[in-house]
């Protein structure tokens, strides 16, 4: 019998101490937003760690930009991309690139990589115009990892142990869920939107569900807005696709890559 004092990941009776954030805390995850250790053990919150670094990676600009603390109050810093570092200061955010093929220090001290094309390396675009000023715009793949669904399941999981109770996560219908992030699978398709702002923002929402018990729910995190599927066999994919098409138009909306 599954109770509220069992793991929502693997099971077992847990009355471990830890809390688990629902979102990364690298991307400032609030101390309200967390589950304690007897829905989450303490295995599996260091064993599913990885998936909260690889979401966190992709929004390591936006959380720099904005000012994000992370643990202990920590400033987000970029430091796992080869050739950049950057972090916030009282003066605004600073990003240092490195082009050159040998390693740089830069003004604070951090050693930065050489600029090899590897995937999270990036080379911005740097122009200057008649008046001397220098613009620098720069692109990064984002969702493409093949982790980066699960860590978005893990954190739609989560929430609905959050939302509605550690009893409702532990469920028998959510166990190809757990099945998924635990362990990967068959690749998924998240749909993915921008939000009509531009604040910074990590919420997700309580699953809409059809007549059939069939469920989707939102996530959001910074501007981005995920769309998941919460059926094991996708049945709800098709129909948002259509929706989205309708409500946003074919150029405001994707759907994340097929990677397992």
């Amino acid at each position: 019998m599954r109770s509220s004092k069992h793991c929502i990941w693997c099971l077992q009776e847990s009355r471990d101490r830890d809390i688990e954030h629902i979102f990364p805390e690298a991307l400032g995850c609030p101390n309200y937003l967390t589950l304690p250790g007897t829905a989450v053990c303490r295995k599996c919150n260091n064993d599913l760690a990885h998936l909260d670094q690889v979401i966190a990676g992709d929004f390591d600009f936006l959380a720099v930009m904005h000012g994000i603390k992370k643990k202990r109050g920590r400033p987000a810093e970029i430091a796992s991309r080869g050739n950049v570092y950057a972090t916030n200061t009282t003066e605004g955010p600073n990003i240092f690139f490195n082009l050159d093929p040998t390693p740089h220090t830069a003004p604070t001290g951090q050693i930065i990589g050489p600029f090899r094309g590897r995937q999270r390396d990036v080379k911005p675009q740097i122009e200057h115009d008649d008046s001397g000023r220098t613009s620098i715009s720069f692109s990064i793949n984002f969702g493409q990892h093949k982790k980066f669904a699960r860590g978005l399941y893990k954190i739609a999981l989560s929430s609905i142990a959050y939302l509605q109770g550690p009893e409702t996560a532990l469920s028998p219908k959510f166990d190809w869920l757990r099945t998924y992030v635990r362990h990967g699978g068959q690749a998924r398709r998240i749909l993915l939107t921008l939000a009509s702002d531009t604040q910074y923002v990590l919420a997700a929402y309580p699953p809409w569900q059809n007549a059939e018990g069939d469920q989707v729910m939102g996530v959001r995190i910074a501007m981005a807005e995920f769309l998941l599927d919460l059926t094991p066999s996708e049945s709800q994919v098709p129909a948002f696709i259509e929706l989205a098409r309708t409500h946003f138009g074919e150029e405001h909306f994707s759907v994340l890559p097929s990677v397992t």
